[in-house]
């Protein structure tokens, strides 16, 4: 079952659970016509997917697949978000790095 960016699992309208989400997806939005639930998940905390989920049968689509183009450090995503028509997607993604130095020669 998936949940909400609360934390809260996803119920439809009539209180039954929707059928078709995952345990890592994360609600972002209804869509427009209520038709389905656009969710966020990052299974490999390198590739963000956005899903479309038909709530009536729980038939899965993925929107948009992105990956950073330079993928060192980053760690996983904290959130996205989508605008009401659909065409704006945001997210944000977490990078962790740092310096590595040789030294040579010390005494």
């Amino acid at each position: 079952m998936g949940r909400d960016c609360c934390g809260q699992s996803v119920v439809g309208e009539s209180g039954k659970e929707i059928l078709g989400l995952e345990p890592a997806d994360v609600m972002v939005r209804r869509s427009g016509d209520g038709q389905s639930i656009l969710t966020c998940q990052s299974a490999d905390r390198k590739t963000l997917l956005i899903t479309r989920v038909d709530v009536a049968t729980g038939k899965r689509q993925v929107v948009k697949e992105w990956t950073p183009a330079d993928r060192a450090g980053v760690i996983g995503y904290d959130s996205a978000g989508i605008s009401a028509d659909g065409k704006t997607i945001v997210y944000s993604y977490n990078r962790v790095v740092g310096d590595l130095y040789l030294l040579d020669g010390l005494k």
